[in-house]
């Protein structure tokens, strides 16, 4: 009885196995390079409003499988010019080159011995922790240098308005301060570089039993200005957040990473 046994649970995983080759192998990508040919890694894509995505080192992002429809795409990237426009999917596995011309004027040919200089975002990790989200390695929501430009917020909180798990509160003063939105006065710790931003009466506060005040909590406007920000990392109460934040993100917590956001 063990042979029959050991044979259905084999037939069932080499059913499992090919499932999951079948749907990579229908897999849908996009593929944004510049107007040399080059990818473009890093750059910002959303398929009919959706979920934004982010392209990898080789400008690459999956849409997934399914049927054949078209879909809405935007793509954009600091320093070139944006894409928005319809595109036809089949219902088989395709790689779509999308091009996107670069904004500064061309000169004249120039050799270039340094390096390429990497943002602030690249050298802290913020597009590699971006690109594990995707994998599902965390449940962190990401808001990078173009989406900022897009929604052209004059505050931080402003910008932090809608994000799903976030809520903003006052202070009895009427200051802005980030808490989650899982329900009662819980704010969110607060990181700027790394660095955990207290409130005037510590970091250690825990008592909100009489409301938010200037003292016990971060006032979100005050500490931080929207122009100086390149992205944003949000983690709700619960989420996975990164050891290196040194927080205990009992609340969740948003990190700000600062920085030109123009090339």
């Amino acid at each position: 009885m063990l042979i029959p046994a050991f044979s259905r649970t084999m037939r069932l995983l080499a059913a499992g196995l090919l499932a999951g080759s079948a749907a990579h192998a229908q897999d849908r990508v996009l593929r944004v390079v510049s107007s040399d040919s080059e990818p473009i890694a890093y750059a910002f894509v959303q398929a009919n409003g959706g979920h934004a995505q982010l392209t990898d080192e080789s400008g690459r992002v999956s849409i997934g499988s399914g049927k054949k429809q078209i879909l809405t795409i935007e793509v954009r990237r600091i320093g070139y010019t944006p894409f928005y426009g319809k595109i036809d999917f089949p219902d088989t596995a395709i790689t779509i080159p999308v091009v996107l011309p670069p904004l500064a004027q061309q000169l004249g040919s120039v050799k270039v011995t340094a390096g390429k200089i990497k943002s602030s975002l690249e050298l802290n990790g913020f597009y590699r922790r971006w690109l594990d989200g995707q994998k599902g390695v965390t449940s962190a929501v990401f808001i990078g240098p173009e989406e900022i430009e897009k929604r052209n917020a004059s505050r931080v909180s402003a910008m932090l308005g809608g994000v799903t798990g976030v809520s903003m509160s006052r202070t009895s003063n009427g200051n802005t301060v980030v808490t989650s939105s899982s329900g009662g006065s819980c704010p969110m710790a607060i990181i700027i570089d790394g660095r955990q931003v207290c409130a005037a009466a510590g970091c250690n506060v825990r008592d909100y039993s009489h409301g938010l005040t200037d003292l016990n909590a971060v006032l979100i406007d005050q500490v931080i200005d929207i122009g100086s920000v390149a992205g944003i990392e949000i983690y709700k109460r619960g989420g996975n957040m990164p050891s290196d934040f040194h927080v205990d993100g009992e609340c969740g917590a948003v990190a700000f990473w600062t920085g030109a956001r123009k090339r």
